[in-house]
């Protein structure tokens, strides 16, 4: 079973209340937070870790705490044993997916007006294709963006893979690994899509009130 779980925010939270919720992290992931200058940077980076944590106490029913995350060579966040999870955030929405029985990777983009030549060397010659004879070319791109995002989280190696390399299929084989891909249904004006090593995993999304952090 993989568990998406999100949160979605607009305005920052009251001190009493951002206070409250930022105790609840290690130290070490409360200095993290604090080097962050932009209140949304700020709000979305403790999100995501209170999601990570409530998904291991209350999804999956492991032990684990935000103290026992430890970091692969990649900056990929992991704990021992056999619960995988990765976060995302764009725009108003924190995302996260955890997992008990296979690998996940997640990506959630809002999709706004770019300037396509400043990621010229993220898609290959076929996708800025599809990119520029697309109705709606900022939607395209971003689906593919976000595909791809969702690929090299899962497999953990993040951005030292070529983005521009990775197709955007159903199925993805990267360096010998099979992924599959899935579209996520999270709000109007984003794309997210998951992925994972296992096709057969069902998946179920729940918003997360922050009142329940």
């Amino acid at each position: 079973m993989i568990h998406v779980l999100y949160i979605k925010y607009s305005d920052p939270l009251s001190p009493a209340r951002w206070n409250k919720l930022i105790s609840q992290l290690p130290d070490n992931l409360k200095d993290k937070n604090a080097r962050f200058v932009n209140w949304k940077d700020k709000h979305s980076n403790l999100f995501g870790k209170l999601l990570i944590d409530f998904g291991l106490k209350n999804i999956v029913h492991v032990n684990y705490t935000l103290a026992d995350l430890k970091y692969n060579k990649y900056g990929r966040p992991f704990v021992d044993g056999f619960v995988d999870f990765n976060i995302s955030h764009s725009g108003e929405y924190v995302i996260c997916a955890i997992s008990d029985n296979c690998k996940v990777g997640i990506d959630i983009q809002y999709i706004m007006e770019i300037e396509f030549l400043h990621f010229k060397n993220t898609m290959n010659d076929e996708q800025w294709k599809a990119i520029y004879n697309s109705i709606d070319p900022y939607k395209t791109f971003f689906t593919f963006w976000s595909t791809k995002e969702s690929i090299i989280k899962a497999d953990g190696r993040g951005l030292s893979i070529p983005l521009k390399e990775l197709s955007v299929d159903k199925k993805v084989r990267c360096d010998n690994k099979e992924w599959y891909v899935k579209k996520l249904e999270i709000a109007r004006n984003y794309t997210s899509y998951l992925t994972t090593n296992n096709n057969n995993s069902q998946i179920t999304v729940t918003k997360i009130e922050t009142a329940l952090l």
